[in-house]
């Protein structure tokens, strides 16, 4: 094969078939398909008594792919959190984002979104963390002596009762702020109040107005 051809072949394994073959071999290989630092690929057959692998493509006559490997496909199993401990072993390079053009003025940094999708791979389920204002607003309704909990979805939804004015209070946490929605009665879905609200002290603003 070609140098072009072989540095358009992706990520995964193959089934590689060789140039000179012995009948008492099979025509070909299964074998894993990479590449180095420097982007060449490398071939590594599953039939081989060896952990090193090849780039010797000139005794590969042609390649068929059986499985291109999917960088964004998420773990299957619904609990991602490990159970025991281990050593996770991810390759710096692949957490590398390089800017500008390389050997010459360029930046390397570490890729945010790499290193989140290369846990994920390891098995960790990574979560938003509640925004500030969600969590202060939730504690300052749990602690208050007039708002009730009557409802709750998950950990992101929780709906209050105010006993003495009879609202109803629902709040919920968005990406980075929270979302809250007031009704005039407890049974009602007519609202007073839907809206983004920043802090606890704007939520008590806006409810002391509408009261």
């Amino acid at each position: 094969m070609t140098k072009e051809e072989v540095q358009k072949l992706q990520h995964g394994v193959y089934r590689i078939y060789w140039k000179l073959t012995d009948s008492k071999y099979p025509p070909y290989s299964l074998a894993a398909v990479g590449s180095d630092l420097t982007g060449n690929r490398w071939f590594s057959p599953c039939n081989w008594v060896t952990s090193k692998v090849s780039q010797d493509w000139l005794s590969i006559d042609r390649v068929e792919l059986i499985e291109e490997m999917n960088y964004d496909k998420k773990p299957q199993n619904e609990d991602l959190t490990p159970t025991g401990n281990y050593k996770i072993q991810i390759a710096a390079y692949d957490l590398l984002h390089i800017k500008g053009v390389p050997h010459r003025d360029a930046n390397v940094v570490l890729s945010l979104s790499k290193l989140l999708g290369a846990l994920w791979e390891c098995g960790y389920k990574i979560e938003e963390p509640p925004s500030k204002s969600f969590t202060e607003l939730k504690t300052f309704l749990d602690e208050h002596d007039y708002f009730q909990l009557i409802d709750s979805l998950g950990s992101s939804i929780f709906t209050y009762y105010h006993n003495v004015r009879d609202r109803r209070v629902s709040i919920t946490q968005a990406n980075s702020h929270t979302e809250v929605s007031i009704f005039i009665r407890k049974d009602s879905n007519d609202a007073v109040f839907v809206g983004r609200v920043e802090s606890l002290d704007e939520f008590k603003l806006i409810w002391n107005r509408i009261i």
